[in-house]
């Protein structure tokens, strides 16, 4: 059995496996990634690295989408 890791989004608790890298969150959630923005511990998480952090157990991961409007 794989190990898993707890993070919280937007304040909820979530179980994902081990070696879950940032850019699999807006997915797992139904989210196009070029619609979000994310911050990770509080401090913002640039697009481009994205697929190469990986989560580690209790990371606060706050998912914003934009909405545009006009």
């Amino acid at each position: 059995m794989s190990e898993t890791i707890t993070v919280y989004v937007n304040d909820d608790e979530v179980t994902v496996p081990g070696g879950t890298l940032l850019n699999e969150i807006p997915e797992r959630f139904g989210l196009n990634p070029d619609t979000v923005v994310m911050l990770v511990n509080g401090e913002p998480a640039p697009r481009e690295t994205w697929g190469e952090r990986v989560l580690a157990d209790g990371d606060r991961i706050d998912l914003a989408r934009f909405v545009g409007g006009g």
